[in-house]
């Protein structure tokens, strides 16, 4: 079984960029949003989107950024801390 991975705000705000800074800034992530039918408010809500939702855009930048923080994941499971892949306890799973 694979468990979804939640993208958080923080995330949003933290990925590297391709232009050397950190982060997607709120005015593109929400004209993305716009674009791709994902409600920037209900995001900001719920602190994050899940990782599937980015992945059916097809965009660029959104599979960098899902791509970027599996590997965090990845990163923390091996230096044995708590993985940052799970988000809000009544999210969907994958089987």
């Amino acid at each position: 079984m694979t468990t979804e991975i939640f993208i958080t705000v923080d995330h949003i705000h933290a990925v590297p960029a391709w232009n050397g800074r950190s982060g997607y800034c709120n005015k593109s992530a929400r004209e993305f949003c716009a674009r791709n039918n994902i409600d920037w408010n209900e995001l900001i809500k719920n602190g994050g989107v899940w990782a599937s939702e980015l992945e059916k855009t097809n965009d660029a930048l959104a599979i960098h950024l899902v791509n970027w923080v599996r590997s965090l994941g990845q990163e923390q499971q091996s230096n044995n801390r708590a993985s940052v892949l799970h988000g809000p306890a009544h999210g969907p799973e994958l089987r």
